[in-house]
């Protein structure tokens, strides 16, 4: 994945699992660095296979959001009071349409 940070083009490898991308906020580092993520921009994800040519095939690009998760969680026990669902499939149903 490539990015833009501060007007520099940084890369860096993203954690999968199978054929599943893990994009979160730790992943983002430069130089040993903490990035904070809602300050890149422009993210690009890339197919690398050593053996083809061209290596490199352009997937997708996109800017990601990351919620505060201390927020996030407070608005969904809210939502989760205000339905007084207790049925954990109904309760699924109803945030997945959020």
């Amino acid at each position: 994945m490539g990015f833009y940070y501060q007007d520099r083009w940084l890369t860096l490898k993203i954690p999968s699992v199978g054929d599943t991308l893990i994009i979160d906020a730790s992943i983002y580092q430069a130089d040993s660095v903490r990035i904070d993520p809602n300050e890149a921009e422009n993210m690009v994800i890339y197919y690398y296979n050593p053996k083809a040519d061209p290596k490199n095939a352009k997937i997708a690009d996109f800017n990601p959001v990351f919620p505060d998760e201390e927020q996030l969680l407070t608005e969904t026990q809210l939502l989760i009071d205000r339905l007084e669902l207790t049925d954990m499939a109904a309760l699924e149903e109803e945030m997945l349409l959020f």
